[in-house]
């Protein structure tokens, strides 16, 4: 998945659309369009023709699910801090270098009061992250709480219905080994 959003996204990048745009703009005659819909069967027929080259990339295990955060070891809300306050000084450099290029101020957004304002309500915003709970760390607190583990209905079924939903890969399954290391460690 990383690497089909990496190559995809590229492409959005590089070409200006995205598969639905690219054939909006190729049907009212836009010839950047008409080539990048091309461009799309040409990489459709690459990835069908090439497809043994690609089959190992292709049916590799699942990462579960990959966050930025995480892999580069910081917390959620830091990450979320610094990521509106780069959106925010991208935001006050784009327009200072439209002013430079077009060598007058957007009168859209002339009054420096908007501005600042924009900018104060973003940075509320992202030092809201740091109130807000993490959610594993909730979730875990939750199922810790035994009250609220003694009110949750659980759904039971037989070990041969499991066996037969493992079997046929019934994506609906989920699976939570409860134990503690300890109780796993004394039946396996």
């Amino acid at each position: 998945a990383i690497v089909g959003g990496l190559i995809m996204g590229l492409g959005f990048i590089l070409g200006g659309f995205c598969p639905g745009t690219s054939i909006c703009g190729a049907a009212i005659g836009k010839i950047d369009a008409m080539i990048f819909v091309v461009g799309s069967f040409l990489g459709v027929l690459v990835f069908a023709e090439g497809y043994p080259l690609f089959e190992k990339l292709y049916k590799a295990a699942n990462w579960g699910n990959v966050r930025i955060f995480d892999t580069i070891g910081m917390s959620q809300s830091l990450f979320a801090f610094l990521l509106i306050m780069i959106a925010v000084g991208a935001f006050w450099a784009v327009t200072f270098i439209e002013q430079k290029v077009n060598g007058k101020p957007n009168p859209e957004l002339q009054p420096a009061r908007l501005y600042i304002g924009i900018t104060a309500v973003a940075v509320v915003i992202a030092l809201s992250a740091f109130l807000l709970p993490d959610k594993k760390e909730s979730l875990i607190k939750e199922v810790n709480d035994s009250s609220f583990v003694n009110a949750y209905s659980v759904e039971t079924i037989t070990p041969d219905e499991l066996a037969l939903r493992l079997i046929d890969n019934d994506k609906n399954l989920q699976i939570f080994d409860l134990r503690s290391q300890k109780e796993y460690d004394s039946l396996s």
